[in-house]
């Protein structure tokens, strides 16, 4: 897939569940997901979702790009949809007409600026005295945290596969038997003698 081309991966009837249970009943969970994560490879249709197809999650929706803002509507925890705006100019930059992430000033600097996809801020910047079209998925690095939509700087938004912690072991066990032989009790010392009593 060339990489100024970004599609929206949902497979009809995706579902993966996640479950964390910890040792507090009340603190456990499921999530439930609909639409695969970033690198995970989609068990209905078998491709690997990458960044360019990565759209903003479902709790966003009508999203606008005015002059230099994007604007959503976001669904919050409570159920009401709230107007969100985020100034563009403040995160993304220009360079080799290329958008870029952790830049300034670059939505502001192209010219004919729409939304591909729901989610991919593309436009004309100048190169070397010519026009030349320049795409970015927003949804790679902004999302809604606490009420406001901001900028990821180091890590893509959405999901991060983490890799599980190994469970404990439990304290004070001995080693598997390799055959049906008892052990020696560990560390205990040699039988007195009576001549040394």
């Amino acid at each position: 897939m060339s990489s100024t081309r970004a599609l929206v991966h949902k497979c009809k009837g995706y579902r993966r569940e996640e479950i964390t249970l910890t040792p507090d009943a009340f603190r456990n969970t499921v999530v439930v997901y609909r639409e695969p994560s970033l690198n995970e490879r989609c068990v209905l249709c078998g491709r690997v979702v990458t960044m360019d197809e990565r759209p903003f999650p479902l709790t966003i929706s009508d999203v606008r790009i005015i002059l230099s803002n994007v604007v959503v509507k976001y669904r919050n925890a409570s159920g009401q949809v709230v107007p969100l705006t985020m100034n563009l100019d403040t995160c993304i930059g220009a360079a080799n007409g290329k958008f870029q992430w952790g830049g300034t000033r670059g939505v502001s600097s192209a010219k004919n600026i729409t939304l591909v996809n729901g989610s991919v801020l593309s436009g004309n910047l100048m190169h070397n005295g010519q026009m030349k079209l320049a795409q970015i998925n927003l949804a790679t690095n902004i999302e809604v945290r606490n009420g406001r939509l901001v900028y990821i700087s180091d890590e893509p938004a959405h999901f991060q596969a983490r890799e599980p912690s190994p469970p404990p072991s439990p304290p004070n066990t001995l080693p598997p038997l390799s055959d049906s032989r008892a052990p020696s009790p560990p560390n205990t010392p040699p039988p007195l003698s009576n001549s040394l009593l």
